[in-house]
């Protein structure tokens, strides 16, 4: 496991690109690509509360969009 190193510099390149007006899947889009550099990830998803229920709203892989967030947050 590599740990990558951010450096102020890049989470300031990164914040800039939400100065812009973007739609909320624009958002989640640009959120999990730019976490996934800065903290060199390979597979993020922006998972919020929907009607009460936790939902998973973007995955940057389709295994990941396909999440099942479990009531007691239990995996196997």
């Amino acid at each position: 496991m590599v740990i990558k190193t951010t450096t102020l510099e890049e989470i300031y390149k990164s914040s800039l690109k939400f100065l812009t007006l973007l739609t909320p899947e624009e958002t989640y889009k640009t959120i999990i690509n730019e976490v996934l550099k800065l903290i060199g990830a390979e597979e993020g998803a922006v998972i919020l509360t929907v009607r009460g229920r936790l939902k998973v709203v973007y995955g940057s892989t389709p295994s990941i969009a396909k999440l099942k967030v479990r009531r007691k947050g239990f995996t196997y």
